[in-house]
């Protein structure tokens, strides 16, 4: 909980606006702040005001909301629509984490706020090129060229589990539960005990190398997309094959393959550029996405399912509407191939990964950069939100 306390007011910045009273409330309705201000503070000297302690030794992040929106940290009071006996809200929430693969042997995990890479995960002996959270957030895959496949701890940062899989592209997706992963192997999908590490089923049916798999969001579908230019929905419980949405030539590769939140409708894009809507049950390709000049590299839904978020070769990442299939805003920044972006769980913010060794994150809402995440060593291919931010 905020320390509730009553603040006077600053020295005046000489910005000849007079100063006003503004209150600050948690979700509860508590007044946790009241205190002077100037209409020329930005929104994070506020926040500097609001004294929190840590929960389960985890710094929280602090989201001041103001007419029912959030409020950006770098905008001014004024420019806010602060006026004097405004009232604010509190929201707060764990402090945004990132998980990122690079084109070295490790994965790392960053916090957002800071900037600082808080832990790195070490163990494989290739370039780890995908990297996920579990649906609990308590442990990581990876995926790597040195044709293993890694779950870690989150805690401890430990390698708890490792998956033999000679011969397979470094690509893999959690089930739901925790309990299966996905990978691929040649022309075939491989389903695999997390506990026992046997294979638990192959899907076969690809006319070449599979390049990207992905679990339904109630894990009874599986979503596979090759180089032969077809994606393929099939069942996971007995393999077989329910839907082949073909889009583009055999000779274009479905490069990245995702699910709506819903599990009704998916998403395949490639190297032609262009990102698909298809319905599960009818197989048919509801929008066609077209904006990018170069291959797309990665396409996923937000979590309310009425945005798409893509990223791509043309060094830019596009936010669309699912409704009208229009692009609603492009992320300009990155100085190579965007190789990955995703949403956070609650849709205001996009983490993207590039070649040029960083990793951004933006607004959704404008899509304006709020942080660059350097550091790193090498092309970055893979980034994802922790599930609880």
């Amino acid at each position: 909980q905020a320390q509730a306390a009553r603040v006077p007011a600053r020295t005046h910045s000489g910005s000849g606006l007079a100063s006003m009273r503004v209150s600050v409330s948690n979700l509860a309705g508590h007044e946790v702040l009241s205190l002077d201000v100037e209409p020329a503070w930005k929104v994070r000297d506020l926040a500097l005001c609001l004294r929190i302690p840590a929960v389960d030794a985890r710094p929280v992040r602090k989201r001041l909301l103001f007419a029912g929106k959030e409020l950006s940290s770098r905008q001014s009071l004024e420019q806010a629509g602060i006026v004097e006996g405004a009232q604010l809200t509190l929201v707060l929430t764990p402090m945004l984490r990132v998980l990122t693969a690079t084109a070295v042997p490790t994965a790392q995990l960053w916090e957002i706020e800071s900037g600082k890479c808080i832990r790195r995960f070490r163990g494989h002996k290739g370039i780890v090129y995908h990297a996920e959270f579990s649906a609990d957030g308590t442990r990581a895959l990876t995926a790597s060229f040195d044709e293993t496949v890694r779950l870690w701890d989150m805690k401890s940062g430990k390698c708890v589990h490792k998956i033999e899989s000679r011969g397979t592209c470094p690509v893999a997706a959690f089930s739901p539960d925790g309990a299966r992963v996905l990978t691929s192997f040649a022309k075939c999908v491989k389903m695999w005990s997390v506990v026992s590490g046997k294979c638990l089923l192959t899907l076969q049916g690809h006319e070449a190398k599979v390049s990207c798999v992905a679990f339904s969001p109630d894990g009874a579908l599986v979503l596979s997309g090759s180089h032969d230019g077809d994606a393929r929905i099939w069942s996971s419980e007995s393999g077989d094959c329910l839907q082949t949405l073909r889009g583009r030539s055999s000779h274009c590769c479905t490069s990245c393959v995702s699910f709506s939140p819903d599990g009704t409708k998916v998403l395949t894009a490639g190297e032609d550029g262009k990102v698909c809507i298809w319905s599960v049950k009818s197989g048919e390709c509801l929008h066609m996405l077209c904006g990018h000049t170069r291959a797309v590299r990665s396409a996923v839904f937000s979590s309310d399912g009425a945005q798409v978020l893509s990223s791509s070769a043309d060094c830019t990442t596009r936010i669309w509407s699912v409704n009208t299939g229009n692009c609603m805003h492009v992320l300009h920044g990155h100085l190579d191939e965007v190789t990955s972006a995703v949403f956070s769980p609650d849709g205001l913010w996009v983490a993207t990964a590039s070649k040029d060794c960083t990793s951004g994150i933006w607004s959704a809402g404008s899509g304006e950069r709020h942080q660059l995440l350097q550091g790193h060593v090498g092309s970055l291919y893979s980034v994802r939100f922790s599930p609880d931010g």
